[in-house]
């Protein structure tokens, strides 16, 4: 045998196998009315393919084995069925009804190398309409879930299949370099999409939190993201190695289940440090401000906070009214970054010793005359920063710093395309610093 009858069975696992099998099977029966059968099926000349997890070359040693039954009432037991490989060990059962509807599964084992690491079981519901599981054990490796969220905004990354799982794992791998341990995990896709989902568990510096909540009123869905560990989670999924420490807090929505759209939100990360920023660098190092530029480059520059409301799709995130701020420099930041092409088209102001330069505007009226915006202060340099990430293009307009808050807005860019329906959700949503 060989994946081509597999496929004439019906059996869709031409992307997993690639080679010859070789099965036996002893059955007592009439033709093909088997009563009980002993399977056994060789798997060495096989190549085996789980994804980026798991592989199994041809020549390596390979084995299924296992028992089958007919019940009287039509329906299937298969039982003792064991699979071992290198890297690899799997043992369980499960029961089908005569239509082949799965009644049960459990497998007290499923040990794939950077995989699984768990014990499972699975049944439909009582309506019959969608399946049940629950897993637990010591782990599981959901990063090619995470990295599917972040690649795409729709449900294409997620199983077709309606399905409920309940986890409990002591370790829940999310990237290479970031797993959560302790791990309790809900799941509910309705066949389409994710539905509903709730996931925490513990990292070095906190409790790690992901729920998704669909609303019975419009049908989106809200996500919420806690991260202890700012600059870990940065480094593990955005390859960003420029934050130490802070901690990071999403609120947004996601389509409809479903639908393509945008994931519209506001993003915060408060108490962190910023080193070596090469495109913050450059804006330094343009408007002149030296000692600023010295301290990113060395110990680097402490935030209290940093606000990003942004609508993202495809690889592509605007942001409008960005801004962040610490003792020694405030920013405001508006436009586009497009992580596919890897590159930013942003324009904003700059404000040096921005807890003292912004204190006016705390004062109602005044402060709306000499500072303008949120974020910005007195003292305020214009910039725009448009190319590439490692070489962006960054202009600076020194006849702003003479110039009022109110007038301020005249040096910048006009970007009326920002200003569409997924604008008007993100003002919707509050944010730690509003």
């Amino acid at each position: 045998m060989n994946r081509d009858t597999l496929d004439g069975f019906g059996l869709g696992f031409r992307k997993n196998l690639k080679g010859k099998l070789y099965t036996k099977i002893e059955a007592d029966g009439n033709g093909f009315n088997l009563s009980n059968a002993k399977l056994n099926i060789n798997l060495t000349d096989t190549n085996i393919i789980l994804g980026d997890s798991w592989v199994k070359n041809a020549g390596e040693s390979a084995s299924i084995t296992g028992k089958f039954r007919r019940l009287d009432d039509n329906g299937f037991i298969f039982e003792n069925i064991s699979m071992s490989a290198p890297g690899l060990s799997i043992a369980g059962g499960f029961d089908l009804a005569e239509d082949l509807r799965l009644k049960e599964l459990h497998f007290k084992r499923a040990n794939i190398d950077g995989l699984i690491r768990a014990g499972l079981k699975a049944a439909p519901n009582k309506n019959n309409d969608r399946i049940n599981m629950h897993i637990e054990g010591d782990y599981l490796n959901a990063s090619s879930l995470i990295s599917g969220i972040f690649k795409n905004n729709s449900d294409d990354f997620s199983v077709k299949i309606p399905l409920n799982i309940e986890a409990s794992l002591k370790s829940i791998s999310l990237s290479k370099d970031y797993v959560i341990n302790n791990a309790q995990a809900t799941y509910d896709n309705n066949g389409v999409g994710i539905t509903d989902a709730d996931f925490s568990g513990e990292t070095q510096q906190g409790v790690f939190s992901l729920s998704i909540k669909t609303e019975q009123n419009t049908r989106e869905r809200q996500l919420i993201l806690n991260v202890p560990d700012a600059s870990a989670a940065a480094s593990a999924f955005l390859d960003i190695e420029s934050i130490d420490g802070g901690s990071l807090q999403v609120n947004a929505r996601m389509p409809e289940v479903g639908e393509r759209g945008a994931l519209r939100g506001i993003l915060e990360i408060e108490d962190f440090t910023l080193v070596k920023a090469p495109i913050l660098a450059q804006i330094l190092s343009v408007a002149s401000l030296k000692g600023i530029t010295d301290t990113l480059s060395g110990e680097g520059l402490n935030f209290s906070e940093f606000s990003v409301p942004f609508v993202y799709e495809d690889g592509e995130v605007s942001i409008k009214d960005a801004r962040i701020s610490g003792p020694a420099l405030g920013m405001t930041g508006t436009g586009e970054v497009n992580f596919n092409s890897q590159t930013i088209d942003m324009d904003g102001v700059l404000v040096p010793a921005y807890t003292a330069n912004s204190v006016l505007g705390e004062i109602p009226v005044i402060g709306d005359i000499f500072v303008g915006r949120k974020g910005e202060g007195i003292f305020a340099l214009s910039y725009t920063a448009k190319g590439i990430f490692s070489n962006a293009q960054i202009l600076i307009n020194p006849l702003s710093a003479l110039t009022p808050g109110f007038l301020r807005g005249i040096f910048r860019t006009n970007r009326d395309t920002l200003s569409d329906k997924n604008w008007s959700e993100v003002e919707k949503l509050s944010g730690k610093f509003d």
